[in-house]
Parts: structure tokens; sequence; C-alpha cells
């Protein structure tokens, strides 16, 4: 529960209509649309554009981030220094909510700058909570924990109840992750009254569901009840009620009230069943399970654990599935059905497996997380450097000039000074030249041409509505496992050696790169400038790099090192496309497109590209492929595939 709670509470940041919004619902996203589209491009047109982000970011966040560009672009043009800060903060949630964190940071960063030219101490205190979050979510508490102090310092001297409190418990959450509830108690505490005096009934639940947490976690059930009794009061009506309903009936099996554990527990299950909740579910039935077992009566614990297997499985629930399955192997086991004993067994080494999986991959995106993070700071360093090269250029100018003016009684002295700023001149011009030239390059390796061109003469460039691109998606298979054998130097090598390949295919064909995210490569055909051969040029690049892994791999097999085997997929259609970020400008699609390439990719086989039917539509006769009949993509339901032959 606790990393829920810290979640949350990490992402008020500024969201306090957002409830309202959601009440609303379509029939407020509609009327904030239609005033948009009547609204001058000004300040108010800026208001309007962040408040229909924040209506959209609980449903769906790709659009959210969508809108907040365009919020983004007309603040900057409007030169609204407060909407810029506010929609690159809007920027920074959506891609936390994404998972990319790196991408949060660095526009969290300049929205924190903004802020305090403004003087809006609050907002620096809400984004270094956020960036905290962050943080936290990599495990890297010191640097967590330091954000939050210098959140609260700010908070305090403000007097900002909300974040004080807020702040507090994403303290109190970090030290009781840690199980180090000396810290985590206290923090909780002082955050208790705070929430109260606001009447804020969701946080002062939150704060009594830790503390219960941290009473469960010393073993004292007595207090842990007395604090989740408290917390039910407080979060009845709200998305924490349910998960506060089976933590109570948890606890209370510690008193072996099995009777009072299950009514808790059958509330939070008829709860968690009417809002389609299936992890909630399987954690439910295990804990159903559990009290049964305790009070040996098999036969019921058998069932429950059985429904809980089936939910852990349709929801990808390992750890409950690890539950369950350990459950029945010890029921099996007791009845002498040592047939479904072996069965559960099997998958108990499955959930185990795939735990293990999870906890690799997060420790390799903390790597990746510093990596990617440390290459954007680097070029926004250089783009910084870039334009202090103009502002010098401008001041010598504007010096020459002054001395013009100097007067006729200096002409000699004048002469000889002008003579030495010329040459001065030149040859600062012909660095400030070199500069330019390099900055350029680096901008092209950013943006694609047309786009930067479009940066460069407007301050800004328009998402835009692309009707047709072919989108293609990369990934190693079984990465998570490779990295273990890898130390980090040579896995980010083997990374960028793959990657730096790709590179030149993707650029031989006229197509662009859009990003990497972690071991995965995307890129499409047909933007910024629409063409006809999109579909082609990806297909083509795609059997390239095929072939590329395939003489990769030969060399690692030869020298009998570990190597990477990869998944294709690639899907035809329309895309919106546009940059983010204000100091590191990245160019990037969104749309249901993207979504399907990306189920091309995960439902394909290593050394194979698996396009859809749109795409084999536009290529079955330039390319032989088979037919793979529907396949089931998650999320998507069944899609018409085929593989390319090669």
């Amino acid at each position: 529960m606790k990393n829920i709670l810290l979640l949350i509470c990490a992402l008020i940041i500024g969201m306090a209509n957002q409830a309202s919004a959601k009440k609303n619902g379509p029939g407020y996203i509609d009327s904030l649309t239609r005033e948009i589209s009547k609204a001058k491009n000004d300040t108010i047109k800026v208001r309007l554009l962040t408040k229909l982000s924040l209506a959209l970011r609980g449903s769906n966040v790709d659009s959210a981030i969508v809108v907040d560009k365009m919020a983004l672009a007309l603040a900057r043009k409007v030169k609204d220094q407060y909407g810029i800060a506010k929609s690159l903060n809007a920027i920074g949630v959506g891609n936390y909510f994404l998972g990319n964190y790196s991408e949060a940071i660095i526009a969290w960063q300049e929205a924190k700058g903004l802020y305090v030219q403004i003087g809006e101490m609050r907002g620096v205190a809400n984004i270094l909570s956020n960036m905290g979050a962050i943080y936290f979510n990599q495990t890297e508490y010191s640097n967590a924990l330091a954000l939050y102090l210098e959140a609260l310092k700010i908070a305090e001297q403000e007097k900002d109840t909300l974040r004080i409190a807020t702040v507090l418990q994403n303290i109190g959450a970090l030290h009781l992750d840690k199980a180090d509830f000396a810290m985590a108690v206290p923090a909780f505490q002082k955050a208790m009254p705070l929430f109260k005096s606001i009447r804020n009934d969701e946080g002062t639940g939150l704060v009594y569901s830790n503390l219960g947490e941290c009473s469960k976690g010393r073993k004292d059930y007595m207090n842990a009840v007395k604090y989740l009794d408290t917390a039910l009061q407080y979060l009845y009506g709200t998305n924490y009620y349910v998960e506060a309903l089976r933590t109570m009936g948890e606890t209370k099996l510690y008193f072996a009230s099995t009777g009072e554990a299950l009514l808790y527990l059958d509330s939070a299950y008829n709860m968690s069943l009417s809002a389609g909740d299936d992890f909630e579910l399987a954690r439910i039935l295990n804990t159903k399970a559990l009290a049964y077992a305790e009070n040996n009566d098999l036969q019921k614990a058998l069932i429950f654990y059985e429904k809980a297997k089936a939910m852990s499985l349709a929801s990808n629930a390992d750890n409950e599935l690890l539950n369950s399955a350990k459950g029945l192997v010890k029921i099996y086991t007791s009845k002498g059905d040592y047939k479904r004993a072996f069965e559960n067994q099997k998958l108990v080494e499955r959930a185990r497996d795939s735990i293990y999986s999870v906890e690799s991959e997060q420790k390799n995106n903390k790597l990746l997380f510093k990596f990617d993070l440390e290459k954007k700071e680097s070029e926004i360093s250089l783009l910084v450097k870039d334009q202090k090269i103009k502002q010098v250029e401008v001041e010598k100018q504007k010096g020459i000039r002054n001395m013009l003016l100097g007067g006729s009684a200096v002409l000699l002295a004048f002469s000889f000074v002008l003579f030495y700023q010329r040459n001065k001149v030149k040859r600062e011009k012909k660095n400030v030249e070199t500069e330019k030239a390099r900055s350029e390059e680096l901008l092209l390796n950013i943006l694609p041409e047309e786009v930067a061109r479009e940066l460069k003469n407007k301050g800004n460039a328009d998402a835009k509505l692309i009707s047709e691109v072919t989108v293609l998606f990369t990934d190693f298979v079984e990465f998570t496992a490779l990295s273990q054998l890898l130390s980090p130097q040579d896995l980010v090598s083997s990374l960028h050696h793959c990657f730096t390949a790709f590179d030149h295919i993707i650029e031989s064909n006229g197509m662009e790169k859009i990003k990497t995210i972690g071991d995965a490569y995307m890129a499409a055909g047909g933007l910024p400038t629409p063409n006809t051969t999109h579909a082609r040029d990806v297909v083509t690049a795609a059997l390239e790099i095929c072939t590329f892994m395939e003489e990769y791999k030969a060399q690692k097999i030869a020298a009998n090192q570990p190597y990477f085997e990869i998944r294709i997929g690639i899907h035809t259609g329309p895309v919106v496309a546009g940059i983010v970020g204000v100091k590191k400008f990245s160019y990037d699609i969104w749309g249901d497109t993207v979504n399907t390439a990306n189920r091309m990719e995960s439902t394909g086989e290593v050394g194979k590209v698996n396009i859809s039917e749109t795409t084999y539509e536009l290529v079955k006769d330039q390319f032989k492929c088979h037919h793979r009949g529907k396949v089931t993509a998650k999320g998507k339901g069944e899609i018409d595939m085929y593989f390319v032959e090669r």
C-alpha cells in the first residue's frame, strides 16, 4: 500500500481541480473544447488548454501531453511565463505517468527555473516534491530525501499547509518503504493535524493507513487495527477504501478473528468486483484463502486459492500467483494429490522467475535512467552554449556601432581601435561560426530538418496530424536475463553498437528515428514530410536490421560472448507528431498507430519482421509475406498479422 500512497501524494502538484474535472467527465471535456475553439490566442486560452489537459490526464495521458505542448507553444508565443512554467510542469507529470522519468526531470527542471524567476515558490516546492517521487521510485532514497527536505523548507516559508502535509507524507512513505518505522511514524504524525486543519479527508485517511502499516510492521496489531479503523472512516468513497478494507481483514487474522476478517474481506471483494479490479481481487481471494486455511477449513481455502490463481494469471499478478500456487501446493500435498501439487509447484517456479526478471529489469532501468538523464543534460548544455554564442556576436556588433558615434575628436584613436577591433571580431566571428555549425549539427541530430527550421524561424513548432505513417518498433529478446551476464559498461557499449547501426540503416532509408526506450528502438517513415514510399522504406530497413543482427550474432558466437536477438513489429496509420520540451527538444509521435506497432513487436518472433494487415496491403506487391492468421494482441483483440520473408 505504501508505494501507492506516495504516488498519489507526490502527484497532487497543483492538480486540485482534477477531481472536479473527472466528475464532469466527457461533458466537461466537450465544454472546454468548445471554449478553446472560440478563444483568442492569449493567456486565457493557455489556461483553458491547461484545464483540458488536466481533464484528459486521468484517461488518456498521451492526449494530455499533446494538449500540454499546444499550451506551451502558445504560452511562449504570448510570453506568458507562468503559463510556460505550468505547461512544463504538466508535461513532466504526463511523462511521470508514462514512466519516462528522464523526460519528466528535464521538463520539471526548466519549470522550476521559471517558477524561481517569477517568484512562484509554491510551484518550486511542487517541482522538488515531484522529482523526489521519481528518485524514490528508482530507490535513490538519499536523493529523494534531499529533494523532499528542500521542498518542505520552501513550503514552510510559504505557509503552504497542503504542500507541507504532502511532503511530510512522502518522507514518511520513504522511511516506511525501508521499514524504518522510527523515522516514518514522526513524519506521519506531523502530517496528520495539517491534513485535518484543511479538511483534507483523503490525506488524513492515507496518513492513518500508513500509521497502520507501521504498527503492523512492528507487530503491534492492536494499534494497527485502531489506525485502520479510523482510516476507513476518512477514506470512504475514495479509491483507497477497498485497499484499506483488505488491509484491515489481513490484520484481523493476527487476532485469530477469522469471522471479522472475512467480513472486511467480503466487503472489499464485492467493491473490487464492481470496479473490475482483477489485481485487487486476486489479493483479496488469496487473503480469504489464508483465513480459511488458518481456520483449518482446507476445502474452502482450496476453492479460494484456485480462484485467486485464475485471477492472478488473468491480470499477470506474479506475486499473487506465487502466494496462491504455494498455498495450493501445501493443500494438495496434504491431500495426497501429488499430480496437482506438482502442477502448482511449476507455477511457483514460473512466478518466482517472473518476479526475479521484473527486479532485474528495474535495476537495468535505473542504470539506463541515469545514462539517459546525463545524456540529455549534456545536450541541453550545448544548446544553451549556442544561445550564448549568438548573444556574444550581437554584443560585439553593438560595440562597434557605439564606437562609430564617438565623434571626430577621437578619430585617430578610434581608427586604431577600429582596426584592432575588426581583426578581433573576424577571429571571434570565425569561432562563432564554428560553434554555430556544431550547434546546428546537434539540433539536426535531435530534430528532423523541417521541424528544426520551423523552430528556428518561429521559436516553436506546431504539432501536426499526419494521416499515414509507418511505425517500426524493435526489442531485444530476453534482454533482462542477458544483462545479468554483462557489466554495466559492456551492456551500454553493446546497446550503443547496435543502436548506432540501426541509426545508419534508418537514415539510409529516408526514415526518422523517434527515440530509444531502454532496449527498445522506435522509428517511422513518412514524416515529418509525408510520402508514398514510407511502408516500403520501413520494411526494407527492418530487413536490413535483421541482417545486421544475424552478422552481430555470428561475431559474438565466434568470440564466445553473449549476444542480443531481436523482434521487429511494424504498423501503418495516422499519428500526431510534434516536439516536446524547451531546452532539450524531443520530436515524438502519439496515437493508436504507435500502440499497435508496439503490439506487432511484442507478438512477433525472434529474427522476424511482423507487420499488420494495414502495412501488408501497402507492400504485398514488393515483398513476399506469410499470413499468420489472426493473432491476439494485448488491448487490441485479434489482428491479422504477416511475417515478411527474406
